[in-house]
């Protein structure tokens, strides 16, 4: 079972609690809801978490949502400054964790093309929180 769920950084409590499984050592700021909302307010965008969960494993990914320019029905995506994610919050990588980023692509995308988006810029670089920082397993 897959699921898709979206968080406002109206949410806070909610989106900090994910934060919180991240070892403390190797939170970011880009990540929280105060610093995302920053965004909101000063260039008019919507920030969202996107929580993707499927098999006990849980991604997630803090996105910026703007409109196009003379064309408000239609939107993109793009990570906050600095490294946005996704992030795999467990402790290491299931043996399916191409199956895993596959499926949380294509969730992603499926509520991309219902609302409207024309593009996204995302850095798919996911981290494993059980290895030292510098190593990354790319998709």
């Amino acid at each position: 079972m897959r699921d898709l769920k979206i968080l406002t950084t109206k949410m806070e409590s909610e989106w900090i609690a994910l934060l919180d499984r991240i070892p403390e050592d190797l939170r970011d700021i880009h990540f929280h809801p105060s610093y995302m909302s920053i965004y909101e307010q000063v260039y008019d965008i919507k920030a969202l978490l996107f929580v993707f969960t499927a098999n006990n494993n849980t991604i997630i990914q803090p996105l910026m949502i703007r409109n196009i320019p003379d064309h408000l029905q239609f939107k993109d995506a793009t990570s906050v400054y600095g490294y946005g994610g996704p992030i795999l919050l467990d402790s290491s990588l299931p043996d399916s964790y191409g199956e895993l980023i596959s499926d949380y692509s294509f969730s992603l995308k499926e509520w991309f093309d219902q609302k409207i988006f024309v593009g996204s810029v995302l850095n798919y670089l996911f981290y494993e929180l059980s290895l030292e920082p510098q190593k990354f397993f790319r998709y």
